[in-house]
């Protein structure tokens, strides 16, 4: 690679130290005559059900990096993006605002029109519509604003309420756009916590079971598709909590569940053996008679 497009690409990186691997990098198409075009700070993550394209995490963009963001949730047919930072925090930067107020063009090659926001307590939801090459996909961003400053959401509910809400905006079935802002910390906690609900729910349907579970074996997986997922020592301990509570759930129905038919088997039980002890005094009497 020559001198200069290093430099090009280093421009690129929100994080000096905070670099995607060639062997789950997500290339986009190339630009002639521009340099550094098919470059993105950004993975592909793969989920637990054997998906090695669930997800794409990547920084939070920076200036100069927009309309690469925007080119590549247009090139994957990437309809959900899930942000999990504020524009500030702590009086620092963590993430340009890379949607338009109305509509705008960025790097002359695709326009961003945004359609509608609506804002709740921990969620802020963008509807936009993207335009390049004379096509057009509509996609949504869905900004999680309950994570502090300093330490974690709070309750976990709002955070598998989050989960539900990207699966029932991505209509397309595609990847998840993941960031935070360096799509590392905040980001390898979601892709943890939303890989691991939808592998607890598809087990108990399919099984009646729960299944065996290692958070830590997750967070391994992640970390060797993109390096420093799940940052801390209090995120790796939110991702238990969480996961817990849909565990914790799941253990109760299933509970209640077989309680319910060991009632019913029990019923069935009892209702069986008063016909049998009826068929043997019938058969006494009979007996007797003769």
């Amino acid at each position: 690679m020559k001198l200069h497009n290093i430099l090009v690409i280093l421009k690129k990186n929100r994080w000096a130290n905070i670099l995607p691997y060639d062997d789950t990098r997500v290339v986009l198409t190339t630009i002639p005559g521009v340099e550094g075009s098919d470059y993105i700070n950004a993975n592909w993550i793969s989920d637990l059900q054997g998906s090695n394209r669930a997800y794409i995490c990547t920084q939070g963009p920076v200036q100069n990096t927009i309309g690469d963001f925007w080119r590549m949730t247009f090139e994957y047919r990437v309809s959900v993006i899930v942000m999990l930072t504020r524009l500030i925090e702590d009086d620092k930067e963590k993430c340009v605002k890379y949607w338009p107020n109305e509509s705008q063009i960025y790097d002359n090659i695709i326009e961003v029109i945004l359609l509608s926001e609506e804002k709740s307590p921990t969620i802020i939801t963008r509807k936009m519509k993207m335009r390049m090459n004379n096509e057009e996909r509509e996609c949504t961003q869905i900004q999680f604003t309950a994570w502090p400053d300093h330490g974690l959401p709070s309750p976990e509910e709002d955070y598998i309420a989050l989960s539900d809400k990207s699966d029932e905006a991505n209509l397309g079935h595609g990847p998840i756009v993941v960031h935070c802002s360096a799509g590392v910390g905040r980001s390898g906690t979601f892709c943890t916590v939303h890989s691991y609900i939808h592998f607890l729910r598809d087990h108990v349907k399919n099984n009646n079971v729960l299944p065996p579970m290692s958070i830590a074996n997750a967070v391994i997986s992640l970390r060797k598709e993109r390096s420093g997922m799940v940052q801390t020592t209090d995120q790796y301990e939110f991702c238990y909590r969480t996961v817990y509570k849909e565990f914790e759930k799941h253990y109760l129905n299933l509970k209640s569940l077989n309680g319910t038919q060991n009632e019913k088997n029990n019923n069935i039980d009892e209702n069986t053996n008063s016909q049998q002890n009826k068929e043997e005094n019938n058969n006494t009497n009979q007996n007797k008679e003769e």
